[in-house]
């Protein structure tokens, strides 16, 4: 616009462009004031601006140090994170620092191993004890290896160890740099160069491929790095199988995801149905544990034994997640945000019409009464006052089945109930005693299995460094954004004035201040760890290696993830099957050579009903009927089981229903029911029984006279038709006088009523039936 000077369009109206013009050079001026401007001070505006959102949590992480400071002085206590600073601070500036001095004189021979994940921090306080060690002639061993360096996040420096003997960083102090001298003076490297781990093919598979990687994906400043990583096999003897399947780009991740667990299923059952391999065998690598978990879930639900320290942790469940945030609303704990959390696992779950948690807020406050008003309108009937007339363990329960969680199907649903009840054996706590409880142990509590049970082992990447496993699985092969990187800068001279520290986010925002070089180095170091965490992967198996990945292009993933390392170097070596989106190196009719020792099965998941056992469980007020109680009970007689089915038959087509109603009751096992079924069947066609059940008469069965006297008789079983009346009473066992005389005094009563005519009978059951008119 300057240079053109071309103010408006063309259909901008006249008297607008005649405005415009007068105004014009007052504009061209303005613009280069604001170039030039710009020139000279937007770095340090950028920097200004990124700065200006982190002093905030800068001064909070001030007051929570200065309150740990507090605490520290008043308990006499310090946390094992200071000590390394503490020991830094006396050895740093020291020739000759008195706490190593001490320890020097003890040990001379020191060996550090992982040496690739030791912080600076770390390094330069042990350097004192090397240097004194190597100054009386005696050697030190430090061990490590640069492509497996996967723990920076902790601290873990791996250009400290690439530029050994040399001083790393730049910028130490002079005493500590000359203590590198002694080390660069006796200083001998030595490659291990040979693989004892894996068969031939999987060794000459990483060799090809991080090769190709280090040339074309390494960041120069790394290169060193990958420059010894060629291993080889002590055996000529060839083995070893790798396999890569692609899930096609085309699917949402919901169907990515299940491509992966169904994949990973069927190489689980291909690997021990067709291969020879145990499940022990078998260990599934993710990079994050909530895959995992999804993992573990899905192989559990197809009764698969699992081993997980991670995944199986009981608190990584939305469900059990979403049962904490409940018992927190009925203590008033937190209740606006677990109310919250409920929402966001329904909105999820698509149980309430919201596309999104925040919609919701829009339009609900997160309240008691509105929360359970929402629910109660989709559905859901939520009542606070009977969940806590509960005990615990019935809480959760109700929970579940209000929820319609699938406690039979869900190892983790499971498992929380368990340690509910775990918890309630000793002291019945009640629900703030338990989230206590929860608070302690939710981190440790995991499904478990015995380690040396038959069972897959799930694990990341990080905790499989230093193992090894017959055959690896790695699903969810796919690139990961990596997450923002944040810095502490003590540099006064390019920071404003007044600030002498800073915590910036390491962002593309950063390449246009003085800070810029921060940005390549992180992103150097990003690729670095991405190809790093792939090397430890895939060298954890000695006999199969299976891959699941995507090809390149998925929304979202990075040029320098995976998926795309994979398909460069499979479209560079093009395997068997390449082209099918299934390609393999080495034999794909293996089998396992290892002798198989005898493994017993674990037991996955246990059988598991909910429900409201109020309704489920009643006290019966016939035990006097159904047992025999004479010192000791005895087992329920079928004579006694028919007489209470009879008092549910009033006519022969009843017979189904009664003896079906004893076998959902736990009454009578199946034989015993068939048996009083065709008892029962008898006794209805018996020629003198066979009109009382008979439908066109008033029958009662069970009812009850009340006597003017305050007693109650109960007859088993009353007919009425015109006018006259006969009453049946059923026994067991031999006929006594006492029968006759109780259903004499039924007579009696029944005669005192407006019957024209009333007779009675004594029906005996047994294998024959007896009949027997009482006058």
């Amino acid at each position: 616009t300057i240079s053109n000077g071309s103010w408006y369009l063309a259909k901008t109206p006249a008297g607008k462009m005649q405005s415009i013009d007068r105004i014009s050079e007052s504009l061209r001026l303005l613009a280069l004031n604001a170039i030039e401007l710009e020139k000279e001070n937007g770095a340090e505006y950028t920097l200004q601006f990124m700065l200006k959102d982190t002093l905030y949590t800068v001064a909070l992480l001030n007051e929570i140090s200065r309150v740990i400071d507090q605490i520290r002085d008043e308990q006499f206590v310090v946390h094992i994170s200071e000590f390394n600073r503490r020991v830094a601070e006396i050895v740093f500036n020291e020739p000759a620092p008195f706490i190593f001095e001490r320890l020097g004189d003890r040990y001379q021979h020191f060996l550090i191993d992982e040496f690739q994940d030791t912080s600076v921090l770390q390094w330069q306080n042990l350097l004192p004890l090397i240097q004194n060690g190597l100054s009386e002639n005696a050697p030190s061993l430090i061990v490590g290896d640069g492509k497996q360096a996967i723990y920076r996040f902790r601290g873990g420096d791996v250009e400290q160890f690439a530029r050994l003997p040399e001083h790393y960083p730049d910028n130490l102090e002079k005493i500590q740099k000359d203590r590198y001298g002694l080390l660069r003076e006796m200083h001998q490297h030595k490659t291990l160069g040979t693989n004892f781990r894996s068969l031939p093919e999987i060794i000459a598979f990483n060799n090809r491929f991080y090769s190709f990687l280090s040339l074309n994906v390494l960041p120069p400043a790394f290169t060193s790095v990958y420059a010894d990583h060629e291993q080889k096999s002590p055996t000529e003897i060839p083995g070893g199988y790798i396999r890569i399947e692609t899930v096609p780009a085309d699917l949402s991740r919901d169907e990515r995801d299940q491509q992966q667990l169904e994949r990973v299923h069927r190489i689980i059952l291909e690997l021990t149905n067709e291969k020879g391999y145990q499940l022990s065998d078998i260990a599934i690598l993710t990079r994050k544990n909530t895959e995992g978990t999804m993992i573990a879930r899905h192989l559990l639900n197809l009764k698969i034994a699992v081993i997980s320290n991670e995944s199986l942790l009981v608190s990584t469940s939305a469900e059990v997640r979403m049962l904490i945030a409940w018992l927190r609303v009925l203590t008033g704990e937190n209740t606006e945000v677990n109310l919250m959390h409920i929402c966001a696992y329904l909105v999820d779950r698509k149980r309430l019409p919201f596309d999104s948690l925040d919609t919701l807020l829009r339009s609900v406050r997160m309240e008691e009464a509105n929360v359970l008003g929402l629910l109660q309108k989709n559905g859901i009937l939520v009542s606070l006052n009977e969940l806590r007339s509960l005990s615990l363990l019935e809480t959760c329960n109700r929970l579940c089945q209000i929820f319609r969680f699938e406690i039979q199907d869900d190892p983790y649903l499971q498992f929380f109930l368990e340690a509910v009840w775990n918890t309630g054996k000793q002291n019945s706590p009640d629900v703030p005693q338990f989230l206590e409880y929860w608070l302690e142990k939710s981190h440790t509590l995991s499904i478990s299995l015995p380690q040396g049970a038959n069972a897959v082992r799930i694990m990341t990447v990080h905790k499989s460094k230093g193992l090894q496993f017959p055959v690896v699985i790695l699903p969810f092969a796919y690139s990961e954004r990596p997450k923002q990187v944040r810095e502490w800068v003590h540099d006064e001279e390019r920071l404003p004035d007044g600030l002498p520290v800073a915590r910036l986010s390491v962002t593309k925002q950063l390449e246009n201040t003085s800070f810029s070089e921060m940005v390549e180095a992180e992103d150097n170091r990003k690729t670095l760890d991405a190809l790093n965490l792939q090397y430890v992967a895939t060298t954890r198996p000695e006999d199969a290696l299976y891959i699941i990945t995507g090809r390149s292009g998925v929304k979202g993933s990075l040029m320098k993830g995976w998926e795309q390392n994979l398909e460069l170097f499979a479209t560079m070596e093009k395997p068997a099957e390449f082209a099918s989106g299934l390609c393999y190196w080495g034999d794909k009719n293996y089998k396992n050579q290892r002798l198989q020792s005898d493994r017993t099965e674990t037991p996955v998941v246990f059988p598991y009903k909910s429900g409201q056992w109020q309704k489920r469980i009643t006290i019966t007020r016939m035990a006097a009927r159904l047992w025999d109680i004479e010192g000791e009970v005895s087992a329920i007689s079928t004579g006694k089981l028919m007489h209470l089915a009879l008092s549910w038959v009033r006519h022969s087509e009843d017979i189904d229903a009664a003896v079906v109603r004893l076998s959902e009751e736990g009454l009578a096992a199946a034989v015993e029911c068939a048996v009083i079924k065709l008892h029962l069947e008898q006794l209805v066609i018996h020629p003198n029984l066979k009109e009382w059940f008979e439908k066109g008469q008033l029958i009662r069965n069970e009812r009850s006279l009340l006597l003017p006297d305050g007693n109650v008789l109960r007859p088993d079983r009353v007919m009425e038709k015109n006018g006259e009346a006969v009453v049946i009473d059923y026994k067991t066992g031999m006929p006594r006088s006492e029968h006759k005389r109780q259903v004499s005094e039924y007579l009696e009563t029944m005669r005192k009523m407006p019957y024209k005519k009333v007779r009675g009978f004594l029906v005996y059951l047994g294998e024959e039936i007896g009949v027997e008119e009482v006058g």
